[in-house]
């Protein structure tokens, strides 16, 4: 079965604030959309008046329970705001913060087409963006009327030229529209973020003070979960002939297990990972130990807001973000 729409989830980074260790790694706190002040806190008169700039981190979640990959992800400003502010998005790492977000370059922004675009014939098309920012060389754009819609990737080297905060956005290889679109607000063109494939995955098998057992990690390899499994640096150390505890740097201790039996903490209703019981052979003694790293299903995008100064004030401001994604396997 194809990825449901209910399986993909914002997360909240553990750290949510105006200053320089904002973001993180991701919370269990999950982002409820269409809540008000679900992510930003609403913007007070003094900083509408002085104008600021915020900065949001959240996860994408990929918590399909047939393990299926979400490839070719791509997130893009859907919708405008509706106040005089508006947004910038970029992806992040499992760690980064705010200190290092500001640093960050190529955000992606939004737009409305400030004139008529005609499918098979149009190389280049204009966009009326909110500031003269956000539309770089070689991104994916999503164009978007309610009623047709596509991507589309902009040349590398010559893809954008402004004029104030019109942008020209030139088609790579000469590659043309494939449909045609009205021009104002009714047609939104928005830069992607692209996460790229989002599943769960483990890495960096390493066995060390090994006596004389071995696991075959080729033949039965660590078993995760995209809605167990967490991103973090696991050890697990022999207590005895067949008998091992593991512990995670960040989670802690997730028990103990035994040769003989899989292993297969549980997180939730799923589990963090399972160890296959056949993969086992040899002797094992205490002290033995073996490391490993799991990876979430979840990638992390930065969300900036730019409130410039003199903003008029505006009670129902609900910006949305467009997701798009493919089953895989």
């Amino acid at each position: 079965m194809a990825i449901s729409a209910s399986e993909l989830k914002l997360y909240k980074s553990v750290t949510n604030s105006d200053s320089g260790s904002n973001g993180g790694r991701m919370s269990t706190t999950q982002v409820v959309t269409g809540v008000a002040n679900n992510l930003f806190p609403n913007v007070t008169n003094t900083q509408r008046t002085s104008g600021i700039t915020r900065y949001r981190k959240a996860w994408l979640k990929n918590t399909n329970s047939e393990g299926r990959s979400l490839d070719n992800t791509y997130l893009w400003i859907r919708t405008l705001t509706q106040a005089g502010d508006y947004l910038r998005l970029h992806a992040g790492t499992n760690t980064d913060t705010q200190s290092d977000a500001t640093a960050y370059t190529g955000w992606k922004g939004s737009g409305v087409a400030n004139a008529v675009i005609t499918g098979g014939s149009d190389t280049t098309l204009d966009v009326l963006a909110d500031a003269a920012t956000g539309f770089n060389n070689g991104d994916i754009v999503h164009i978007s009327d309610g009623v047709n819609e596509e991507f589309i990737t902009l040349d590398s080297t010559s893809g954008v030229s402004w004029a104030g905060s019109v942008a020209t956005l030139t088609i790579a290889d000469g590659a043309t529209v494939e449909n045609s679109y009205s021009s104002g607000t009714g047609t939104i063109i928005g830069a992607c973020v692209n996460l790229g494939s989002i599943d769960s995955s483990s890495s960096l098998w390493s066995e060390t003070n090994i006596h004389s057992g071995t696991y075959d990690e080729t033949t039965y390899p660590l078993v995760t979960y995209n809605e167990g499994t967490v991103e973090d640096t696991w050890t697990l150390t022999f207590t005895g002939s067949g008998a091992f505890s593991v512990s995670g740097s960040v989670t802690g201790s997730v028990g103990s297990g035994t040769t003989s039996s899989d292993f297969q903490p549980a997180n939730g209703s799923s589990y963090y990972f399972k160890i296959d019981k056949d993969g086992w052979s040899g002797t094992w003694t205490t002290g033995d130990s073996i490391t490993f790293a799991t990876h979430h299903a979840a990638k992390s995008i930065w969300i900036k807001e730019i409130v410039p100064a003199g903003c008029a004030s505006y009670s129902n401001n609900k910006p949305q973000i467009g997701i798009y994604g493919e089953s895989g396997a």
